[in-house]
Protein backbone atom coordinates (compact mmCIF):
# COMPACT_ATOMS: atom_id res chain seq x y z
CA UNK A 1 0.00 0.00 0.00
CA UNK A 2 1.02 3.62 -0.33
CA UNK A 3 3.14 5.64 2.46
CA UNK A 4 2.92 9.33 3.01
CA UNK A 5 5.21 10.88 5.52
CA UNK A 6 5.62 14.49 5.96
CA UNK A 7 7.43 17.39 8.01
CA UNK A 8 5.66 20.77 8.28
CA UNK A 9 6.63 23.77 9.68
CA UNK A 10 5.70 27.84 9.91
CA UNK A 11 8.20 30.22 10.51
CA UNK A 12 6.60 33.39 11.92
CA UNK A 13 7.37 37.49 11.69
CA UNK A 14 4.65 38.74 14.27
CA UNK A 15 6.28 42.09 13.69
CA UNK A 16 6.73 42.82 9.48
CA UNK A 17 3.66 40.02 9.22
CA UNK A 18 6.39 37.88 7.31
CA UNK A 19 5.91 34.15 6.94
CA UNK A 20 7.71 31.36 5.55
CA UNK A 21 6.71 27.32 5.37
CA UNK A 22 8.74 24.46 4.66
CA UNK A 23 7.77 21.22 4.23
CA UNK A 24 9.95 18.21 4.01
CA UNK A 25 7.90 15.11 2.70
CA UNK A 26 8.61 11.48 1.30
CA UNK A 27 5.52 9.59 -0.78
CA UNK A 28 6.34 5.97 -1.70
CA UNK A 29 4.27 3.86 -4.24
CA UNK A 30 1.53 6.55 -4.37
CA UNK A 31 -1.07 7.72 -7.22
CA UNK A 32 -2.95 10.71 -7.80
CA UNK A 33 -6.71 9.93 -7.47
CA UNK A 34 -7.50 8.09 -10.54
CA UNK A 35 -4.70 6.01 -10.00
CA UNK A 36 -3.08 7.20 -13.66
CA UNK A 37 0.10 9.11 -11.99
CA UNK A 38 2.73 7.85 -9.53
CA UNK A 39 3.40 10.65 -7.58
CA UNK A 40 6.38 8.58 -5.37
CA UNK A 41 9.36 11.00 -4.68
CA UNK A 42 11.05 12.97 -2.22
CA UNK A 43 9.48 16.28 -2.07
CA UNK A 44 10.60 19.74 -0.39
CA UNK A 45 8.44 23.20 -0.10
CA UNK A 46 9.48 26.49 0.69
CA UNK A 47 6.69 29.35 0.21
CA UNK A 48 6.91 32.97 1.74
CA UNK A 49 4.39 35.01 2.35
CA UNK A 50 4.55 38.84 2.66
CA UNK A 51 0.96 40.72 4.20
CA UNK A 52 2.80 44.07 4.05
CA UNK A 53 2.89 43.90 0.49
CA UNK A 54 0.34 41.30 -0.23
CA UNK A 55 2.86 38.43 -2.03
CA UNK A 56 3.58 35.20 -1.74
CA UNK A 57 5.92 32.39 -3.65
CA UNK A 58 5.46 29.10 -3.38
CA UNK A 59 8.70 26.61 -4.70
CA UNK A 60 8.51 22.95 -5.17
CA UNK A 61 11.12 20.78 -5.11
CA UNK A 62 11.00 17.01 -6.41
CA UNK A 63 13.87 14.46 -5.57
CA UNK A 64 14.11 10.63 -6.28
CA UNK A 65 12.58 8.53 -3.14
CA UNK A 66 16.01 6.45 -2.84
CA UNK A 67 18.19 9.98 -2.33
CA UNK A 68 16.08 10.22 0.84
CA UNK A 69 18.09 8.82 4.31
CA UNK A 70 16.53 8.11 7.78
CA UNK A 71 17.72 7.96 10.66
CA UNK A 72 16.95 7.96 14.49
CA UNK A 73 13.44 7.99 13.61
CA UNK A 74 13.17 11.42 13.11
CA UNK A 75 16.33 12.35 11.22
CA UNK A 76 16.42 12.62 7.46
CA UNK A 77 19.22 13.63 4.90
CA UNK A 78 19.06 14.46 1.12
CA UNK A 79 21.60 15.54 -1.54
CA UNK A 80 20.86 15.60 -4.89
CA UNK A 81 21.92 17.81 -7.78
CA UNK A 82 22.86 21.01 -6.34
CA UNK A 83 20.50 20.99 -3.35
CA UNK A 84 20.57 19.73 -0.09
CA UNK A 85 18.11 19.16 2.95
CA UNK A 86 18.64 18.05 6.50
CA UNK A 87 16.09 17.85 9.16
CA UNK A 88 18.00 16.44 12.77
CA UNK A 89 16.88 16.48 16.53
CA UNK A 90 19.19 17.41 18.55
CA UNK A 91 17.34 16.80 21.54
CA UNK A 92 13.43 16.60 22.59
CA UNK A 93 12.94 20.34 22.79
CA UNK A 94 15.62 21.21 20.07
CA UNK A 95 15.08 21.18 15.97
CA UNK A 96 17.38 21.81 13.46
CA UNK A 97 16.47 22.45 9.67
CA UNK A 98 18.62 23.22 7.04
CA UNK A 99 18.08 23.49 3.39
CA UNK A 100 19.55 24.90 -0.02
CA UNK A 101 17.36 24.58 -2.56
CA UNK A 102 18.98 25.36 -6.40
CA UNK A 103 18.09 22.79 -8.77
CA UNK A 104 15.93 23.81 -11.57
CA UNK A 105 15.43 20.37 -13.52
CA UNK A 106 14.26 19.16 -9.60
CA UNK A 107 11.22 21.64 -9.52
CA UNK A 108 8.13 20.60 -9.34
CA UNK A 109 4.41 22.56 -10.09
CA UNK A 110 6.97 25.60 -9.91
CA UNK A 111 6.64 28.25 -13.03
CA UNK A 112 10.41 28.92 -14.84
CA UNK A 113 11.20 32.17 -12.68
CA UNK A 114 10.44 30.86 -9.39
CA UNK A 115 12.11 27.73 -10.21
CA UNK A 116 15.30 29.45 -10.85
CA UNK A 117 15.76 30.93 -7.04
CA UNK A 118 18.24 30.21 -5.02
CA UNK A 119 16.69 29.31 -1.47
CA UNK A 120 18.52 28.27 1.67
CA UNK A 121 17.96 28.35 5.52
CA UNK A 122 19.37 27.48 8.67
CA UNK A 123 16.60 27.28 11.54
CA UNK A 124 16.68 26.13 14.98
CA UNK A 125 13.64 25.44 16.85
CA UNK A 126 13.74 25.48 20.50
CA UNK A 127 9.93 24.12 21.41
CA UNK A 128 7.89 25.69 24.21
CA UNK A 129 4.76 23.65 23.63
CA UNK A 130 4.22 20.14 21.65
CA UNK A 131 0.85 17.93 22.17
CA UNK A 132 0.94 14.47 20.66
CA UNK A 133 -3.27 13.81 20.87
CA UNK A 134 -3.18 10.62 18.55
CA UNK A 135 -0.95 8.71 20.91
CA UNK A 136 -2.90 6.17 22.65
CA UNK A 137 -4.44 5.42 19.08
CA UNK A 138 -1.24 4.47 16.87
CA UNK A 139 -2.11 0.95 16.44
CA UNK A 140 -5.39 1.38 15.52
CA UNK A 141 -3.67 4.05 12.33
CA UNK A 142 -0.73 1.68 11.77
CA UNK A 143 -3.68 -0.81 11.05
CA UNK A 144 -5.86 0.88 9.33
CA UNK A 145 -3.62 2.95 7.46
CA UNK A 146 -5.25 6.31 8.28
CA UNK A 147 -2.67 9.66 8.42
CA UNK A 148 -1.57 10.59 11.87
CA UNK A 149 -0.83 13.70 12.99
CA UNK A 150 1.68 14.94 15.72
CA UNK A 151 1.45 18.48 16.43
CA UNK A 152 5.27 18.00 18.72
CA UNK A 153 5.98 21.69 18.29
CA UNK A 154 2.78 23.90 17.84
CA UNK A 155 4.53 26.81 19.79
CA UNK A 156 8.64 27.41 19.47
CA UNK A 157 11.37 29.74 19.24
CA UNK A 158 12.95 30.09 16.35
CA UNK A 159 16.81 31.38 15.52
CA UNK A 160 18.80 31.49 12.13
CA UNK A 161 18.66 32.43 8.70
CA UNK A 162 16.56 32.43 5.58
CA UNK A 163 18.14 33.18 2.33
CA UNK A 164 15.98 34.16 -0.83
CA UNK A 165 18.06 34.51 -4.00
CA UNK A 166 20.83 36.62 -2.30
CA UNK A 167 18.68 38.61 0.25
CA UNK A 168 18.92 37.00 3.56
CA UNK A 169 16.42 38.01 6.62
CA UNK A 170 17.81 37.10 10.13
CA UNK A 171 15.79 35.73 12.63
CA UNK A 172 16.69 36.16 16.51
CA UNK A 173 15.51 34.30 19.40
CA UNK A 174 12.86 36.63 20.55
CA UNK A 175 8.80 37.41 20.64
CA UNK A 176 8.96 39.08 17.45
CA UNK A 177 9.57 34.93 15.99
CA UNK A 178 7.68 31.88 16.61
CA UNK A 179 7.56 28.29 15.12
CA UNK A 180 5.42 25.77 14.13
CA UNK A 181 6.00 22.05 13.69
CA UNK A 182 3.90 19.35 12.97
CA UNK A 183 4.33 15.89 11.40
CA UNK A 184 2.08 13.21 9.23
CA UNK A 185 2.41 9.91 8.24
CA UNK A 186 0.29 6.98 6.96
CA UNK A 187 -1.27 5.58 3.67
CA UNK A 188 -5.04 6.90 3.40
CA UNK A 189 -6.16 10.31 3.64
CA UNK A 190 -9.12 11.08 5.35
CA UNK A 191 -11.96 11.35 2.48
CA UNK A 192 -15.51 10.84 5.21
CA UNK A 193 -18.93 9.61 3.81
CA UNK A 194 -19.67 10.52 1.29
CA UNK A 195 -15.90 10.21 -0.08
CA UNK A 196 -14.55 13.69 -0.21
CA UNK A 197 -11.30 14.41 -0.71
CA UNK A 198 -9.57 16.35 1.33
CA UNK A 199 -11.81 16.10 4.08
CA UNK A 200 -10.01 17.73 7.22
CA UNK A 201 -8.79 21.06 8.42
CA UNK A 202 -6.24 22.31 10.71
CA UNK A 203 -5.77 25.73 13.10
CA UNK A 204 -3.40 27.32 14.94
CA UNK A 205 -1.97 30.50 16.84
CA UNK A 206 0.78 31.77 19.13
CA UNK A 207 0.69 35.25 21.22
CA UNK A 208 4.27 35.15 22.22
CA UNK A 209 5.95 36.55 25.40
CA UNK A 210 9.01 37.15 26.93
CA UNK A 211 9.08 34.92 29.18
CA UNK A 212 7.81 31.70 26.97
CA UNK A 213 5.83 30.30 29.84
CA UNK A 214 3.56 32.85 29.31
CA UNK A 215 3.05 32.38 25.55
CA UNK A 216 -0.50 31.35 24.60
CA UNK A 217 -0.88 28.70 21.84
CA UNK A 218 -3.66 26.64 20.29
CA UNK A 219 -3.65 23.60 17.87
CA UNK A 220 -7.15 22.22 16.36
CA UNK A 221 -7.89 19.89 13.57
CA UNK A 222 -11.26 18.31 12.34
CA UNK A 223 -12.08 15.72 10.10
CA UNK A 224 -14.08 12.87 8.49
CA UNK A 225 -12.74 9.28 7.35
CA UNK A 226 -14.32 6.20 5.98
CA UNK A 227 -12.37 3.22 7.99
CA UNK A 228 -12.88 -0.56 7.30
CA UNK A 229 -15.68 -2.52 8.88
CA UNK A 230 -16.46 -3.14 11.94
CA UNK A 231 -15.65 1.17 12.25
CA UNK A 232 -16.55 2.45 9.24
CA UNK A 233 -16.99 6.37 9.35
CA UNK A 234 -15.27 8.48 12.41
CA UNK A 235 -15.38 11.87 12.69
CA UNK A 236 -12.47 13.38 14.67
CA UNK A 237 -11.30 16.85 16.35
CA UNK A 238 -8.45 17.55 18.02
CA UNK A 239 -7.21 20.59 19.86
CA UNK A 240 -4.71 21.65 22.47
CA UNK A 241 -4.53 24.90 24.40
CA UNK A 242 -1.62 26.47 26.68
CA UNK A 243 -2.68 29.60 28.44
CA UNK A 244 0.42 29.78 30.07
CA UNK A 245 2.33 27.17 31.72
CA UNK A 246 -0.51 26.64 34.39
CA UNK A 247 -3.36 25.91 31.81
CA UNK A 248 -3.06 22.97 29.66
CA UNK A 249 -6.76 21.61 28.05
CA UNK A 250 -5.98 18.96 25.60
CA UNK A 251 -9.13 17.24 24.01
CA UNK A 252 -10.45 15.07 21.63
Amino acid sequence: RPFYQWWYFTIKDLQSQRYWALCYSTSQNSKNFNGAVDHSGSYFLFADVDHSNDSRMIKYERHPTDALHFSKYFDMTLVNKNSSFNLTAIDDNTFHLQGHMNSPSAAWETNADVAALEVHWDLTLHRVYGWFGQEDITLPLITTGLIGWNTYSHDAEVEGTINVNGKEYRLERSPQFRAYGDQNWGSYFPTGTPEEHYNWGWYSMVVPNEDTSKDVSLIAGVGSSKLPFPIESVDAAFADIRIGSGLHVGAR
